[in-house]
């Protein structure tokens, strides 16, 4: 349990108090940019794979309490969330978005966005937030609540984190992208800031269904349990 808590918490410390405070700014200096990301990448893996072998020994420990049981209600909550958690995050991967490192130059012309950047500015981490919950839903011991708890957490700090760093990288261009734009999704869509294109996510969302339903294939006993 202490080995699963210690990983966890060093990976979200990693990214909210490195990657998401003025900490950041004197850590890139003396580093660079290029070997910042490459040392805050290779932490990040080694971080995730620490807390993917500690959590099944966490799963098993006897202060590991349920807390709550939803039954069948969270076992289809759960199916409905991490689908929509697996479309959102895919969805993003397979877009252009110019709050993520490296691809700052998008905000140098107009730019509204397109596929799930038009339903919210971070879809990936959106896409966790739900996947999150959806795990969340199907499963409330003390375990989970930490790791699923404190990734969605984490996302949901991430977001705002990083609209303040793409603010300040470019206060002009921001402001017509936050305008055209919203975090919360479908947010700029119901105020008719931006407008919903399926032509842009059918192709997004086919490979969103294949991939959830891959993962899906072989967590069968999980989710359709007997």
């Amino acid at each position: 349990m202490i080995g699963f808590a210690a990983a966890l918490a060093g990976f979200i410390l990693l990214h909210v108090l490195v990657s998401g405070t003025g900490l950041r700014k004197p850590v890139v200096a003396a580093l660079g940019v290029v070997p910042f990301r490459a040392v805050f990448s290779i932490l990040s893996v080694m971080l995730l794979v620490a807390i993917a072998l500690t959590y099944g020994e966490a799963a098993r420990h006897p202060a590991n309490r349920v807390l709550w049981d939803l039954g069948e209600a969270g076992r289809i909550a759960a199916l409905l969330l991490v689908n929509l958690g697996f479309l959102f995050a895919i969805g993003g991967i397979l877009g252009v978005n110019p709050t993520a490192a490296g691809l700052e130059n998008a905000l140098k012309r107009p730019f509204e966005g397109a596929g799930f950047i038009r339903i919210t500015r971070h879809p990936f981490l959106w896409g966790v937030v739900f996947w999150a919950l959806g795990h969340l839903a199907a499963n409330g011991s003390v375990s989970a609540l930490a790791l699923f708890g404190g990734l969605a957490g984490m996302c949901l700090l991430g977001t705002r984190s990083i609209d303040r760093k793409t603010a300040a990288r470019g206060p002009a261009s921001w402001a017509d992208f936050r305008a055209a734009t919203s975090n919360l999704p479908f947010a700029a869509i119901i105020a008719g800031r931006n407008r919903f294109v399926a032509r842009e996510l059918w192709w997004r969302v086919l490979i969103g269904l294949g991939i959830y339903g891959l993962v899906g294939w072989f967590h069968q006993p999980r989710i359709f349990p007997g």
